[in-house]
């Protein structure tokens, strides 16, 4: 085969490697962020640095024990606070009931709280796809990785894991064309009649 442009032989499914000059830029990464609670009961404290602080599902569900130290020692209020909407959902049909600090896809692959987009991904299939695309999730950075790093919102970050809905608001304050100017009063009567 020849090659038109320059009338040089080229070789089929040879590597090409351009010069250093015109070699591709080294890509930055993609940032995942996560809640700092992730694996954990919100509280209402801090911590020194000021982040929320949150208690290890850990703290309280032993790896193994289908009752959590919570329920066995009658201190059941603890999860008062978590309200579950999500659908029909139970806690079992995310949180793998043997080992609380893992969470459990469909097929039952156990998967860490960080590899939460996957579990949720497996109901939410548009979002998740519309996600990879670029068009939910939020993002912070450059959408040209040869030019800086990006960083993007896991599903948690936006929505609760245990309540994904959000709550209505209203927005203030609304929102103003910048194409219309202010407009002139229209003046009432005075006016010729014909």
């Amino acid at each position: 085969m020849a090659c038109l442009a320059c009338g040089a032989a080229s070789q089929p499914h040879a590597p090409v490697t351009p010069p250093a000059s015109v070699a591709a830029p080294s890509l930055y990464p993609v940032q995942i962020r996560h809640p700092a609670t992730l694996g954990m009961v919100d509280t209402e404290q801090t911590t020194p640095a000021g982040t929320p602080a949150g208690i290890a599902c850990a703290t309280c569900h032993d790896a193994g024990l289908r009752a959590s130290l919570v329920a066995r020692s009658g201190a059941s209020s603890f999860h008062a606070g978590v309200a579950l909407r999500h659908g029909g959902l139970s806690c079992d049909a995310c949180h793998a009931p043997e080992d609380r600090t893992r969470l459990h896809l469909a097929d039952g692959e156990r998967i860490a709280f960080g590899d939460v987009m996957r579990l949720c991904g497996q109901c939410h299939g548009p979002q998740l796809r519309d996600y990879e695309h670029g068009a939910h999730g939020g993002m912070r950075g450059y959408w040209d990785l040869s030019r800086g790093p990006r960083e993007r919102n896991s599903c948690i970050v936006c929505h609760g894991a245990h309540e994904p809905v959000y709550p209505l608001v209203i927005p203030a304050p609304p929102p103003r064309d910048r194409f219309l100017g202010v407009r002139e009063p229209v003046a009432q009567g005075g006016g010729d009649e014909h």
